[in-house]
């Protein structure tokens, strides 16, 4: 897939357009990844968790990745945006109400917890877009920006012995 750099304000804006991303973090040194429902509040992006959740002991004053996309199968394109940062718990806040509000949360749980990630190092990636071409769900194409070649991934051969 080709790939285009994203700039930090595409990014959020791009963010900010869909419920359901995925928080990296680490468990015992090994990482995990969990999909939540999130907001993005000011400069943090805000989710919430069941209380004594392994995702809330783990994320607790600890620097995490989050990462959400929109990405269209069939025209091999759309978006990814990842965001790393500290994590912070909190009890109330504004985003907290706006979170308990969403009439039917696409990430099921209680969420009695919140967590702020703040959007220290943005990074944002466009895939696929070509001139012609449709820029995928959620995406509008760059007026008069050149397109450039991206980096190409070489695809890895078949494992001997697996089906």
């Amino acid at each position: 897939m080709d790939e285009d750099v994203l700039s930090r304000e595409e990014s959020l804006r791009l963010l900010a357009g869909v419920a359901v991303g995925r928080v990296v973090f680490t468990i015992r040194a090994l990482p995990a990844v969990q999909p939540v429902s999130f907001i993005l509040d000011e400069d943090s992006v805000v989710f919430g968790a069941d209380a004594g959740s392994q995702l809330v002991a783990a994320v607790r004053d600890a620097v995490v990745a989050f990462q959400a996309d929109d990405i269209d199968p069939a025209s091999a394109s759309g978006w990814s945006v990842t965001i790393t940062g500290y994590a912070r718990q909190f009890r109330y806040s504004h985003a907290a109400d706006r979170l308990r509000a969403m009439p039917c949360p696409p990430v099921p749980g209680e969420r009695r917890h919140f967590v702020g990630i703040r959007t220290e190092l943005v990074t944002g990636v466009r895939l696929g877009e070509r001139e012609g071409r449709p820029a995928g769900p959620g995406t509008r194409a760059p007026a008069g920006r050149p397109h450039r070649e991206g980096p190409r991934i070489p695809s890895r051969p078949a494992a001997a012995g697996l089906r």
